[in-house]
């Protein structure tokens, strides 16, 4: 009759062993899983350096390609992933906007589009001085993408903001 009970007690010692490093086990995948999470939540941060690397990258291979009197080009492939890339980010900040889980940190979209624009200006007045620059063929696309982007923004925004403060009245004038 002792032996039933000694046998019960080390199964229970084994079964919380066991149990407790499948806790820990648990844990780990927990604390890995909610910090994972957080970081795709935190999705438009990543996608905002990329942007900002990809931009630095491609506004100075634009101006390699001026000052290099054409010898070297820009690769053709780069502005449209760059516009996608563009895109998907400020589809995916105005978005979250919208459901009101946006950005606590405001970045300026008008960053990118002063770049590329005054880029474009610098490289046309400085061709209008002196002919031997040429304007690289990518360059004038790259501009109107980022501008319809940045005007795509600008326009949700706006909306947004007249959709809130109507509903704001709305809301205001039924309290009364």
């Amino acid at each position: 009759m002792f032996r039933i009970w000694i046998v019960p007690i080390k199964q229970i010692k084994q079964k919380e062993e066991v149990m407790e490093e499948t806790t820990a086990k648990e844990e780990v995948k927990r604390r890995f899983r909610d910090i994972f999470i957080s970081e795709l939540k935190n999705s438009e941060t990543w996608l905002f350096w990329f942007c900002f690397i990809w931009t630095a990258f491609h506004i100075e291979m634009m101006w390699v390609a001026f000052l290099s009197f054409g010898t070297y080009k820009v690769p053709e492939g780069m502005t449209a992933p760059y516009a996608s890339l563009l895109g998907a980010y400020t589809t995916n900040k105005e978005v979250s906007k919208w459901v009101g889980k946006g950005l606590t940190i405001n970045r300026p979209g008008e960053i990118l589009f002063y770049a590329w624009w005054g880029s474009l200006i610098a490289m046309c007045f400085t061709i209008s001085r002196n002919e031997l620059y040429a304007l690289p063929q990518e360059m004038i696309p790259v501009c109107l993408w980022v501008l319809g982007i940045f005007w795509g923004g600008t326009t949700s925004k706006a909306w947004r903001n007249f959709k809130q403060s109507s509903t704001n009245t709305s809301v205001s004038a039924e309290k009364k």
